[in-house]
């Protein structure tokens, strides 16, 4: 199967689904439903912090200018945007407070490996530098909180390992002076990564070898996997197995 792009959600959706990989990244094929209203609402939060990190605008104006460009989920997510605005705001202030130095929002990278026709490609949403030469990552989310689990084995998360290694590669800062933060902003839970070089190295061997797995899989051999994540597959009407389950 094609594969260019070695990316978090890429590799994420082989591992759940290789028929899933193949439908929406080998024959890109465009999903027969209407984009889900977390996806709508995904957009809002990331522009509205955008325009206040990059813009310096008040959370109260980016807000409203965020919904006017994408504002198109119901009231059920309208009533999580205030406790939302609120653990940021609490970020904010913390973090201005601290030796910081810049930073930056939507940092797409595109890195080469060498003597692979593969790149690592992604958007880091913000990187903060601090004075004493660190640097923390953070990915926003917007699901109401994090699975228990994940906090135990943050050091493991494959999408903040990938940001890591990204951001050590583009500012040739040593592994052990990045950070990356999970921030779920409903709940204002912080899960802080800080994994040793040794790992974040491991874990990038291991995305170029799944890489190699997936260019080598007959697409007639990308099994669809029947799992309570079908519910919410963008093919499900189209899927054979989903509909014989």
């Amino acid at each position: 199967m094609i594969i260019k792009k070695i990316s978090h959600s890429r590799l994420g959706t082989y591992d759940q689904c290789p028929f899933h990989y193949r439908l929406r990244y080998h024959e890109q094929i465009k999903s027969p439903l209407e984009e889900p209203p977390y996806f709508e609402y995904g957009h809002y939060v990331h522009y509205m912090f955008e325009l206040v990190v990059k813009n310096k605008m008040s959370l109260e104006k980016a807000s409203v200018k965020a919904r006017a460009k994408y504002g198109n989920f119901n009231n059920t997510y309208v009533q999580r945007i205030p406790n939302m605005i609120s653990h940021f705001k609490s970020f904010q202030d913390s973090i201005y407070s601290e030796q910081f130095e810049k930073e930056e929002t939507e940092i797409e990278f595109k890195i080469p490996i060498n003597g692979e026709d593969f790149y690592f490609n992604g958007f880091i949403d913000r990187k903060i530098d601090f004075k004493n030469g660190n640097i923390l990552i953070i990915d926003y989310k917007t699901s109401k909180k994090h699975n228990q689990v994940k906090k135990y084995y943050i050091d493991q998360d494959p999408q903040l390992l990938t940001y890591i290694w990204a951001t050590s590669q583009l500012t040739e800062a040593p592994i052990d002076a990045i950070s990356g933060m999970l921030f779920y902003l409903e709940s204002g839970d912080k899960l802080i990564s800080r994994p040793d070089s040794r790992r974040v190295s491991m874990h990038i061997q291991e995305c170029v070898g799944k890489a190699k797995e997936i260019e080598k899989m007959d697409p007639e051999n990308a099994e669809a996997r029947v799992t309570k994540l079908c519910s919410w597959c963008e093919y499900r009407t189209i899927c054979p197995a989903y509909l014989a389950s």
